[in-house]
């Protein structure tokens, strides 16, 4: 099984693929990535981040896609931009399969409750790595 997690934050999308061969072992693969939008309001750029991750999502073909969710709610400090909310919508545009928006507290109390013998391979990628451990053992 393949899956990927995605982490938006501020204007980046953080892509972490992770696999489960037949034993039950798990990898990173080498298609995690990450790709972002300069300007919001330009249409061209707002489309080329489409195309991305459609071209993406295509090439990785996985099982399940899931995103964490962020606090629309939130106010101050912790508020997430309204353009970090655009880039969740491209990713709903997906057609070949659902995604799934799944809470960061949700994932934390997973991982207290299930070690996760990994880490990933950049340091930035530790919470689309913790969604996509989170998928592939729930």
């Amino acid at each position: 099984m393949k899956v990927i997690g995605i982490e938006i934050k501020s204007t980046e999308a953080i892509l972490v693929v992770l696999e489960k061969d037949r034993n039950g072992l798990i990898k990173q693969t080498g298609e995690s990535t990450k790709f972002g939008i300069g300007e919001s309001e330009n249409n061209a750029q707002v489309r080329q981040f489409m195309q991305q991750v459609k071209a993406s999502l295509d090439n990785i073909n996985a099982d399940m896609i899931g995103v964490l969710a962020r606090n629309g709610k939130a106010k101050g400090v912790m508020m997430p931009s309204s353009f970090s909310f655009k880039l969740e919508g491209l990713f709903q545009l997906y057609e070949k399969r659902d995604v799934v928006f799944i809470w960061p507290q949700t994932v934390s109390a997973f991982l207290k409750k299930n070690d996760c013998p990994q880490s990933p391979d950049k340091k930035y990628q530790v919470g689309a790595f913790n969604l996509a451990f989170y998928l592939l053992n729930k």
